[in-house]
Order: C-alpha cells, then structure tokens, then sequence
C-alpha cells in the first residue's frame, strides 16, 4: 500500500495489527440445527454484558450447561492452538463455553472478557455483525477527518451462521447504542485460558 503527495512516495506499513481469526462453515447446518435446538432448552438469565430483552446461560457460580458435542469442542480446541501459534502466544485450553440469545432491540454492551487469553464466538443464529473496537488509546477522529483503518474507533465485522471467530480477550466488542435488529439471536462464547497458569 502507498500513498502519494507531490514529493514523497511513502510506504505504509501496518505496525501491531490485531489478530481476529474466521473460520466459515466451522459447522454444518445440521450441527448447527442441533445446536440451536439445545441451546432453546436452556435455562438462561440476564446478563451484564447485554441490555433489554436478552438472556446467558453464563453463571457465575453455576455449572456450565453442555450444549455442544465432544467432536465440535475438539475442532474448537484444535482452532485455538492453530490461532495461538500463529498469534505467538501460549497454547490455552477452553475453560468456558456458555450460550447468550437476544432478542430484537436489545444490545451487547461493550466488554472485554477477563481472566483469560483468547476468547471466541460461534453464530449458531445471526446475521448482523459483531463490533470490535479499536485497542489503541491515542485515536484522533473528527467528524471532518477522512476515516480509514489507522484511525477508526471501531469496526463492525459482518457474521454469519456456523461462522468461529477468535480474538484476544482483551479486546473490546460490542456496542452501547446499536440494537439486536432480529429476534432469537443466539451465539455459543467462549473462554480460553493458558495450559500452564505460569504461561499467562
């Protein structure tokens, strides 16, 4: 990529990008039938990271509920350690898998997940988008600047059925003022953690 002025021709180059790693059709649609089905027959709550009319199976101090087969959690494991070698950082271990449905007009507050290294969602039934936000503290944006990816406060990355995603936990995602537009909006999350708690 370069850009051009009328005495310098200059190279752009991306210093600490942020690795979000895709993979579509992770599952097949029967998978994911089969999981919608499941997660429907869970018990689920409020949660802080959503506001309005929606629910999480993620307890606190409760027992994680088992909605996914033992073959699907080992294709998402073996997805982490392939991120986690391509990322540079230590190999972790699902520590956590819970379910959140939301319904029209309600909204994914933004947050990061802590107490762990990576993080992921599976789109079980969706098609919107998840924002993430930009990490850098220093961003300079007006409404007469010209946005583009150096400068933006975030981006909103179209998902889709039977799509993985993996991030940093770190990073920010949601957003406090953009509503769930469909109802039944249901994703599988996840937590990972170091195998070796010395490794963090």
């Amino acid at each position: 990529m370069f850009w051009m002025n009328t005495t310098t021709r200059c190279e752009i180059i991306p210093l600490f990008p942020t690795p979000l790693f895709v993979i579509n059709d992770f599952i097949t649609e029967e998978e994911r039938v089969k999981i919608y089905q499941s997660i429907k027959k869970v018990d689920s709550l409020p949660h802080t990271a959503m506001s309005g009319n929606a629910t999480s199976s993620h307890y606190s101090e409760g027992e994680e509920v088992d909605f996914l087969d033992e073959e699907i959690k080992e294709r998402i494991q073996s997805a982490l350690n392939e991120y986690s070698d391509g990322y540079g950082c230590n190999r972790t271990k699902i520590d956590l898998i819970w379910s959140n449905i939301q319904m029209k007009g309600s909204v994914l507050n933004e947050h990061i997940h802590v107490n762990s290294l990576l993080s992921g969602a599976l789109y079980i039934n969706a098609n919107d988008g998840l924002v993430f936000h930009n990490p850098n503290p220093y961003v300079y944006t007006t409404p007469t600047n010209k946005i583009t990816d150096f400068n933006t406060e975030y981006s909103r990355f179209a998902v889709k059925n039977c799509q993985l995603l993996i991030f940093p936990s770190w990073l920010k995602h949601g957003k406090n003022d953009i509503t769930t537009e469909m109802d039944d909006r249901i994703v599988v999350s996840f937590n990972a953690s170091p195998t070796c708690p010395r490794c963090a």
